[in-house]
């Protein structure tokens, strides 16, 4: 039953059993965004040049 559930969701098994470890230990919120990355400024693109990007992806989805 856990093999196939890990198969259908695409988790290993010890991924599942480490994400039941902290389930058990500090509750289902500890399972929330865990990504304490703070995005560098000086790599971000200006947000007009972001907006048209974003546009001509959705107008031309094919171009990848």
């Amino acid at each position: 039953m856990v093999s196939r559930a890990c198969k259908v969701m695409g988790l290993s098994r010890d991924t599942l059993y480490g994400y039941d470890a902290v389930v058990h230990q500090t509750g289902v919120e500890a399972l929330g965004d865990s990504n304490r990355h703070q995005p560098n400024p000086k790599n971000l693109s200006d947000s007009a040049i972001e907006k048209a990007v974003i546009a001509y992806a959705l107008e031309q989805p094919a171009y990848g």
